[in-house]
């Protein structure tokens, strides 16, 4: 194999072992872009709402879909070929530093097994405490965890209460500053400002 072919199926195995960007691990919500046909994605497929924009938005509507994405299964895309604009476009912050060899496949791959073990096991832990079924974004089990803590009092929550916020706190920095591709650039941001005069 030449060096091109090894780098483009490198990037597909570090792809095809994460997934976090179409299972609701990322985002909860995609929208799609001025060039995507929803119809045709509907009838390939995916579950497409249409809803009204703010108003002063340049479209009267916009339409997108749901995450986990119902298209995602065993970690590859089934509608890869007429997948939408934005999901050909994306490329998650550690897909941008293995390609600029910032970290190897190995370095990569053991990041992604050590953030799905923690995400694995923090979904189950908060289904089973939410009382919720299985497959919601795991944003928005973040969300509801939230506010059933915002809802009682210290003294009264559950001694494994603690090790939750702890791990979910754990979770969301990992993704913000290794796959979320904004997440990376507000961590610099941010730490930009706290060292400024």
């Amino acid at each position: 194999m030449g060096l091109k072919t090894d780098v483009i199926a490198s990037e597909k195995n570090i792809c095809l072992s994460c997934g976090f960007c179409c299972d609701g691990t990322i985002y909860s919500y995609v929208s799609l872009q001025e060039t995507d046909n929803p119809m045709e994605l509907r009838n390939i497929g995916l579950p497409i709402k249409t809803t009204e924009r703010d108003p002063g938005k340049s479209q009267e509507k916009e339409s997108g879909f749901d995450q986990p994405c119902a298209a995602h299964q065993n970690r590859a895309c089934t509608i890869y070929q007429w997948r939408p604009a934005i999901c050909k476009e994306y490329k998650c912050a550690l897909l941008k530093a293995y390609e600029t060899q910032e970290v190897n496949t190995e370095a990569a791959l053991k990041l992604i097994g050590d953030c799905t073990r923690l995400r694995d096991k923090l979904r189950s832990t908060l289904e089973t405490h939410l009382s919720v079924d299985a497959g919601l974004p795991l944003l928005r089990l973040f969300q509801l965890m939230a506010k059933k803590l915002t809802a009682t009092k210290p003294h009264q929550q559950e001694p494994d209460m603690v090790q939750i916020q702890l791990d979910m706190a754990s979770l969301r920095i990992l993704i913000a500053r290794r796959f979320d591709p904004m997440g990376d650039q507000l961590a610099k941001h941010h730490r930009g400002a706290a060292n400024s005069p």
